[in-house]
Parts: C-alpha cells; structure tokens; sequence
C-alpha cells in the first residue's frame, strides 16, 4: 500500500433478492425496496458531485428485465442446494415476469445509471441469486452455476466484475470464487466484540453504534489467491432499534475511521445497502453526504485516496508481486 490512508465505500445492491429465503422479512422490507431506485439516483448525484468511485455489489439477476419459468421450474440453470431454514425452492418468491410488473426483483435501469454515472463506478459481483456461499449445506454444484449465470448477465453488459461481496457477509467457496476470475472480496467486519453470545453482542452493537466507537481499519491479505478486503463498519438503516441511534453517531463513528485509516495508513472500509438508506432517505443521505465530504477535504490534503475494492486489490497484488 501506498503511503496514504483509503477509504472504500462498497454497496450491496439487491432489491428484494436480500430476503429472498426470509418471505416475512421480504414482506416487512418491502416498502424499502420501492424507494430504493430513488435512493439509487440521490447516491450517483452525491458521487458525481463530489468525484467519489465507488464499488457496487450487484445480484447478477438485477441485470435482467425479465425471467419466465422453463418447464415449470425457475432457473433450472442454477443447480439446487438445500437448506435448514428455508424449506421451499431458492427461486419460489421469484416472480417470474418483468420489470414493469415486480421491479424490485429486476434492475436494468439500475445498472444503466451505475454504467452511466459521470465518475467511473465499479461494479463488483453479489452472486446471481443471492445464494449463501458460506452456509454449510451450499454445494459446490450450485456456487458454480450461480457463478456462471452472474457472467452470462453481466457480459451481456459489458461488465467484468474483478469483486466479489458475499451475500450475507458469509465468506465461502473461496477456490471457485478464485476459479471464475475474481481477484478480491469483501472480508467480515473485525469486531472487538467477537465471540461473544448472541444476546449480549446486541448490547456490544448498541454501546459501539451509540458512542461512536472508532472502527476497525483494515489492510489488504491474500486468501485462497484472492485480495481480501475487510469491511470496516457498515451505515445503519433507521428501522427498528436503529432508528434511536442518532445519525450524528454514524457520522462520527464514520469519521473516525477515516482519521484512523490516516494515522495508521490503512483503509477505512465502509459498506451499506441502498435499502438502508431507504429507512430514512432525507436523514441518512444527508449523513452520507457529510461522511464524503469530510473525506473529500481529507483526500484534498493529499493524506487520504478514495478507491475502489478492485482498484486497491490491484495496487495490493502489484506490489506483492514485486515483493515489496
């Protein structure tokens, strides 16, 4: 790595994929799921404006305008895994039809304004369908054809993701990621509050939300022939309890990572869902807007560059190369 802190800022978009297992969660997110295009718009323009690239992990059917079923059966191409948690077939809540009729579960125009933003965006891959690449029960038969369908679509727009962000954070397959041309991925969040139960990491994640605490910068390693590239906080939505945590601690929390990644020379790794934001647009764009700007004067001093995942894998495996 250079001799600057970098800040990366990596969004998972996915629409109505993200609960495409949990059909309650879908239903309670659903109204979410509508505003996010808008939220989209607001993000590219917030970009734009402030010369900002980012990395978009995009659910490769978001590429498609439409889908139909094949001799009954949605998506035959993907080969099956079966699960513990959910008892129905991976594409039953797929609807099966277009854009115009379910668009949150379709997204040309998504990826039309992506490609079509003034500051080049890279487009990462979040799998085609969502699956849980890390989930025990997950066979390498349906990783492969999930991975193959996310190049089909992905092609067909020009697009050569390098990136690849695990849906759910939950890291696996990491040799066929490696197999199909991937050259880094999104890490899970270190946390000082790892290995704790359940009930009281809750707590842990209230107290560290609440007060700001300065979160984790990371470096770049290699795994399995991949760059990983850690997480470092994510931007919370407002539903539910976090809804009671101010946006000025997200701010804060946000900026001390960016100090962080200065003082230490490492990355300050910042990643959310655009249906997050949906939970509270005004309030949680106009944070995020505070958040690049402070970066934006950071980055002015010359002490802090704003990259993408694969832009700071390339520099990362350029060097390791050299042996430097």
């Amino acid at each position: 790595m250079s001799g600057n802190g970098k800040f990366i800022i990596s969004l998972d978009t996915e629409l109505a994929w993200g609960t495409v297992d949990k059909p309650e969660s879908r239903e309670r997110n659903s109204k979410y799921y509508y505003k996010t295009r808008d939220v989209i718009e607001h993000i590219l323009n917030l970009f734009a404006v402030n010369d900002i690239t980012a990395t978009w992990a995009v659910i490769g059917h978001l590429f498609l305008a439409e889908c139909r079923e094949e001799n009954g059966i949605k998506h035959p191409e993907i080969k099956r895994s079966e699960y513990d948690h959910y008892d129905r077939d991976w594409f039953a809540q797929d609807p099966a039809t277009n854009i115009e009729q379910d668009p949150t579960w379709y997204g040309r125009d998504i990826i039309e304004k992506i490609k079509a933003c003034p500051v080049k965006q890279e487009i990462a891959s979040h799998s085609f369908a969502h699956i849980l690449y890390g989930h025990p029960f997950t066979k390498k038969e349906t990783v492969r054809s999930d991975l193959i369908r996310f190049e089909e679509t992905a092609e067909e727009w020009g697009v050569e993701s390098k990136s690849f962000v695990f849906p759910r954070n939950m890291v696996g397959h990491l040799p066929e990621i490696e197999r199909a041309g991937f050259k880094a991925f999104r890490g899970s969040e270190p946390s000082w509050y790892e290995g704790v139960n359940k009930y009281f990491k809750k707590v842990c994640h209230m107290f560290d939300q609440f007060f700001a605490l300065t979160p984790p910068v990371v470096e770049p390693q290699l795994e399995a022939g991949l760059v990983n590239i850690p997480a470092s906080m994510l931007y919370l939505s407002m539903d539910s309890f976090r809804k009671y945590i101010p946006i000025s601690a997200r701010i804060k929390k946000a900026k001390k990572g960016i100090n962080a990644a200065i003082q230490e020379n490492k990355i300050f790794h910042l990643w959310f869902h655009p249906f997050n934001i949906a939970t509270a647009p005004d309030k949680l764009i106009s944070g995020l807007e505070k958040i690049i700007s402070y970066a934006d004067k950071k980055r002015g001093t010359g002490k802090l560059e704003i990259k993408t995942i694969g832009e700071v894998a390339e520099q990362f495996l350029g060097k390791y190369k050299n042996g430097r």
